[in-house]
């Protein structure tokens, strides 16, 4: 269940026991824990809306799948050059960008369910989230916050008003 859910097995079981995700059935005979289809069918929708069944929010993180700049750069074997000048390849490398922040914000907001977000939305909503001249949240408060807020504006709820 955990490899379908797409966590390590160690996560996972922490979440079971947070309540996040439900318990597993037994075996009468073998005493071995699984999942029937409803169990399954529960697992799947937690990891899906982010919401667990005891009603918290978890955030679950996934591979950035952004412009490969890392991947290539790890993947680059060192030439005989690169060795005899330590200083060299560390300019090098440092010339080598990924993705901007604010780039890794809207890919982690469309992979949360927010499938049209976009720069100046997400910029918008930092904004009326949080006074940047005075806080340094966390990467992964930012995340949340931007979500809830802009998840909020679009709510069914809100229709009409």
């Amino acid at each position: 269940m955990a490899r379908l859910v797409g966590l390590g097995r160690s996560r996972f079981h922490q979440l079971v026991k947070q309540g996040v995700f439900p318990a597993p059935c037994e075996c009468p005979t073998t005493r071995r824990p699984y999942y029937d289809y409803v169990g399954q069918l529960t697992c799947l929708e937690v990891r899906r809306t982010n919401r667990g069944i005891n009603g918290q929010t978890i955030m679950f993180y996934a591979r950035r799948f952004g412009s490969g700049a890392e991947v290539e750069s790890k993947a680059r074997t060192k030439r005989l050059s690169d060795e005899a000048s330590p200083s060299r390849a560390r300019r090098q490398s440092s010339t080598v960008e990924g993705p901007s922040r604010l780039d890794i914000l809207v890919e982690s907001l469309k992979q949360l369910g927010l499938p049209n977000v976009t720069k100046s939305q997400a910029t918008d909503a930092m904004s009326a989230c949080f006074n940047m001249a005075n806080e340094k949240p966390s990467d992964e408060a930012i995340l949340l916050a931007v979500f809830r807020h802009l998840s909020s504006q679009n709510s069914g709820g809100n229709v009409g008003r």
